[in-house]
Parts: C-alpha cells; structure tokens; sequence
C-alpha cells in the first residue's frame, strides 16, 4: 500500500466488509422486532438493513482518510484493526443493553455503568468483563487479520459501483419510511427504532403537496386500527371494564401553556369559582412534559413521553378513548391548534373517525373562539339526538401559547407588552408588561371556558359531569433568572407545574398538596369512572388520585421534551439531552457537579422501558 490510491482503496473495502459484520451484528436487535407482514415492510427491512450500517461505517472509518494521505501503511493497518474491533465490540455491547432496556447506549448509559457498583444498571460480572477483555482482544487480532485479507485479495480492486448501490439502498431506505410514515404504514415505520443512531425520514407536508400519500384511505384506516403493537406491549394486559349502570359525561379541558400560579379570582375568576364548589384542586400538579407533544401524550396514555415514537409508529391509540368508545360515549374532540403537528390524529385520537383536526381563524383567540362556538353547537345536537349516551369532550385552548387575545378584549392586567419580540428577551428584560400579556390571554380563555360551564348548567348536565381543568405544560418568564423563556426548555417547576382541577357534584370542596402528575389522570377515572379493574401497571405509570395513601406516592416521575427527558423528584432533577449527556441538578435547576445519581434512577430507568415486549 505505497500508493495514495491503493491506501484509499483498502479503506474503501474496509467499509464494506464492515458492512457485513455490522450487519450480521444487528441481526440480534430484531429478536425484538415482529417481522414484517407486507411487501413494502420487507422492503425497508432488506434496503435499510444493509444501508444504514453502510452509513454507519462510512462514519466510522472515513476519518482514517487523513492517515491515507500519509506513506505509512502500517499505521494505517493498526489504526484500522483498532477502529473495526471497538466499533464491532461496541455495537456487540449495544446489543445486549438493548435486551435489557429496549434502547441503545448513550452518555447517560455509560455513567450509570461506571457508576453502578452493583450491577443494577446492566448485570454483568467480573468474569462477564474479563470474557469481554479476551473477547475485545481477540476481536482486535481477528481484525488485523480481516485488513490483511483485504490488502492481499481486495486491494486495487473497484469497489465504486457496490458504494453507488449502497447509497442507492440508503435513498430508497428513507424514501419509504417517508412514504410509510405519510401514510401511517406501521408495518415500516415500526423498524426504524432497532438500528442504532438512526434518525429516520419523514416528510409528510411533502408526500401530501405532491399527492403521494392516500388521504381517504388514511382517513378511513382510524376506523380499521390493527391489533398488533409491534414491539410494544400496552396495555400490558386485556382492560377489563364494565360501563357503569349510571355512567358520568367527561369534559376534559386544557389550556396550552397554564402554568400552575396562573388561577386566582383575578386570573381566571369562572375556573376559579367553579373549583371553589364540588372540587378537588391539586396544588403540586406537574405535567408529563415541558412541551405539547409529551403533556398531551402523558395526559392520555399515563407513562412517560419516551415512549411517543414507538407509540406513533405502531399507531397506538389511547386507550382511555377507546374504551370510551367501548362503552359507547359520544365523542367531541375540539382543538384550537391543528391536531397532525404533533400528530395527535395518529396517536391519542387514531380510533375516531371523522377527527376535527383544526379549527377556523387567523389568530389562536379567533380558533378558541370557534373551537368553543363548536363545541357548544356539536353538545346541542348530542342532547338531541343521542341523548341517551354519555358524551366525552375534550376542548384544547391556545391562546396563552401565542400571548393573544381579540384586539377589543379589556386588557385587565397593566402595563401589558404590546408586541411580543423575542429578539428583545435576555436575563435583564423586565418580564412584568410580558407576564402581563400573558395573563390577559389566560383571561381570556377563562371567559370561554365561562361560555362552556354555563351551558352544560342551562341544559342541566353539569351535575352528571367530571369536568377535569389542567394545561399542557407550563411556561416560564425567567424565573430561574436564567434567561429561560416559555416552555420546552427545562425541566424545572415552572415548565412542568400546571393547574389541576376534578370538579363532580359529588365531590366536597377540597385541596390536595401531595405530588400528582398527568400520569395519574387515566387511573383515576379507569378506576372511578370507567369500571376498569385491572392492576394500574398494566396500563400506566400513575396512580388513583381519588383513592391513593402516602406510601403509594412514588419519590420521583420522569418528564420528556421532544428530545431530552428527566428524572424528578423533590429535591434533584437528573437532565439527560438528546445524546445521552447527563447532568444532576438541584430544585433551582444549577448543577450539581460533585454529586453522584440518586438512588432512585435505576428504579426510574425500568420505566423507560416497562411497556417494551419481554423475552417470550
């Protein structure tokens, strides 16, 4: 290998070799994998497969491009024996966390294992670790051996045209899951999450400009949903319910971006008056997430928002609307902002036909305005013509999220920030005329939500419904006095908290300090309301509210953002960011440098992975 050309040569068949070994590695994910049941599943499964561990290792070794450009060809070998034998050992070792856990290794992986003196976190050994030394070892002199069969056989050799159709198989790889995805394909998207590091297609705006995905069929496959959950298992088992013989109305009513000190009887005096009557209001309620995606999701499903992807892949439903619909409620869904982004019509509601996804106007006030106007016209035909049936309504406001209200609603709060611009925002900005901006628009929706209660009194129904009141995720002002502004940003009190209020005429007036979250709402009203019976792990990772003890108060819950999630409890937060990087923190969000994990992470971890299939 004197040449420049012949050194580029062998990393090029190094690539593909490696191809081989990865590929013959990752085999070993799919014994979690349901295999595909239709053609176009099988052809991601056979393009994917093979492409992306090309991807991968086109990553891995084209770094040793700059050692080919010097004459050393022995430095060149040793380097490489040493990058395919870790990258191999590594990806072998991924394998096997993913048994355990059903995902892959991450920064936040590697220091619970430094840190796990006893084997809580992967159980492996001391001689588990020294099989693994010989093996790593054995691995290294397998891979010298590997680099000099290339150099002997293979060097010289074209490889370009087996390069071109790999790159082939990567395009089409994505291309599917794109198409797959546009058009809710389980049997596709389903896979994506057995290759490490991969970070799959989509496009949908796309795939529905240029007609490439089959709306009515989409439409209709709500109705039609499959029974298999791929690599899920949730709920964990059968629900067993039986509908109540005098079976309550629910309203479920959410407010974008609440945070938990915005409801007072100046704020919002009409939810205020109506927890001050037959109410439970929860006063340390914290949201399964700092954004909409995972609050929603939390709110619905009651585990943590990880779990999202894999539910919206297998398009799982919740199963708290499908047993209404079980039980035969009426269902109105009302939204202000659209329900495909995030895409709410393929999970939460992927078995109601027919879905109202968004509402008409120019402004988030203007939608509530017509999402309420709905509402109310959508209740006075239930009354009249199904009157016989229970009715579930779910009614999501915005305008807090967009600091908006109509131009001639009365601005009770002074002075008030007449334009928001975020270019402005910095830990020295005077947040009052903002927060000021933003409690309007909360009073504003409570005057729609005055519309609501009103008339479910005038029709003489709000004494046969659970009305259940809470947001989404909080929102922040800097409070942190970290130039932390909105949501979706952190884990701390001020994303998270939220409102929480249960009103039923049965209730006596009452206020609860102990910890609740979203997770506890599905429980709560399976075991109330819905006559379930089943173990409450079987279907969340919450408890009954109504009817809990102090010993069953979990020490932590876990929130998620689109990317990153946390660990939480009342006096440590433990971050962890997209690429697995954690950090311990204390309650006013500043790290905590010298401090190990919390005791109760490990227990925490497992519910990561819980609703993930065993070994049958």
């Amino acid at each position: 290998m004197k040449s420049f050309s012949n050194r580029f040569s062998f990393l090029a068949w190094l690539i593909l070799i490696n191809v081989v070994i990865f590929s013959l590695i990752g085999l070993r994910y799919f014994h979690w994998m349901p295999w595909p049941e239709s053609t176009l599943g099988w052809s991601y499964f056979f393009t994917t497969l093979p492409s992306h561990y090309w991807l991968l290792s086109l990553l891995i070794f084209l770094p040793l491009l700059v050692i080919a450009l010097l004459p050393l060809p022995r430095l060149l070998l040793i380097v490489s024996a040493i990058v395919l034998s870790l990258s191999s050992t590594l990806l072998l070792v991924d394998t096997f966390v993913f048994d355990q856990y059903r995902f892959h290794i991450s920064y936040f992986v590697i220091d619970l294992m430094l840190s796990d003196t006893d084997g809580q976190v992967i159980s492996f050994s001391w001689d588990m670790w020294a099989l693994l030394l010989a093996g790593l070892l054995i691995c290294f002199f397998v891979a010298v051996l590997v680099c000099l069969a290339i150099i002997r056989f293979l060097v010289g050799r074209k490889s370009r045209y087996l390069h071109l159709v790999f790159l082939t198989l990567l395009l089409a790889s994505h291309f599917l899951h794109a198409l797959s995805d546009a058009n809710s394909i389980h049997d596709v998207t389903s896979q994506a999450r057995f290759y490490p590091l991969m970070h799959a297609t989509t496009a949908q705006r796309f795939m529905l400009k240029y007609d490439l995905v089959d709306k009515e069929k989409l439409k209709n496959s709500r109705v039609n949903l499959t029974t298999n959950t791929g690599d899920l298992i949730y709920p964990k088992s059968m629900l067993q319910c039986e509908k109540l013989e005098q079976p309550k109305n629910i309203l479920v009513v959410v407010i974008d971006s609440w945070r938990a000190d915005a409801i007072s009887k100046e704020i919002t005096p009409n939810i205020f008056n109506l927890a001050q009557k037959n109410a439970i209001t929860f006063n340390k309620h914290f949201s399964g997430s700092n954004s909409t995606r995972g609050g929603i999701f939390s709110l619905f499903y009651g585990v943590p928002p990880t779990y999202w992807h894999s539910f919206l892949n297998n398009g799982i439903p919740s199963p708290l609307i499908t047993e209404l619909q079980n039980q035969r409620y009426d269902m109105g869904v009302f939204a202000s902002a659209q329900l495909r982004k995030p895409e709410f019509d393929r999970t939460v509601f992927a078995s109601i036909n027919n879905l109202r996804a968004e509402s008409q106007g120019g402004s988030p006030s203007e939608r509530d305005i017509n999402l309420t106007d709905d509402w109310l016209a959508w209740l006075a035909e239930q009354q009249t013509n199904n009157v016989a049936d229970p009715f579930f309504g779910f009614l999501f406001y915005d305008a807090p999220h967009g600091y908006d209200y109509p131009a001639n609603y009365p601005e009770v709060f002074q002075p008030v920030w007449e334009k928001v611009n975020y270019f402005q925002l910095n830990s020295d900005f005077e947040p009052t005329p903002f927060v000021n901006r933003y409690l309007n628009s909360v009073h504003f929706v409570d005057s729609q939500i005055e519309r609501v209660i009103k008339d479910l009194k005038l029709k003489g129904l709000l004494d046969n419904t659970l009305v259940v009141i809470t947001g989404d995720h909080g929102q922040e002002f800097n409070d942190l006095n970290m130039n932390y502004w909105g949501h979706n940003s952190n884990f701390s009190t001020w994303q998270l908290g939220v409102p929480f209020i249960l009103y039923d005429s049965n209730f006596s007036k009452e206020s609860v300090d102990a910890t609740t979250t979203h997770y506890d709402v599905i429980p709560t009203l399976f075991e109330n309301y819905l006559g379930c019976t089943n173990s409450l792990s079987d279907y969340s990772v919450g408890r009954d509210i109504l009817n809990f003890d102090k010993e069953s108060e979990k020490p932590w819950f876990i929130a998620a953002s689109y990317s990153d999630y946390a660990f939480i409890s009342d006096n440590r937060i433990v971050t962890v960011d997209d690429f697995g990087r954690s950090i311990v923190r204390d309650n006013n969000y500043q790290p905590l440098a010298k401090e190990g994990f919390p005791s109760w992470v490990l227990q925490a971890m497992k519910a990561l992975s819980f609703y993930f299939k065993d070994e049958e």
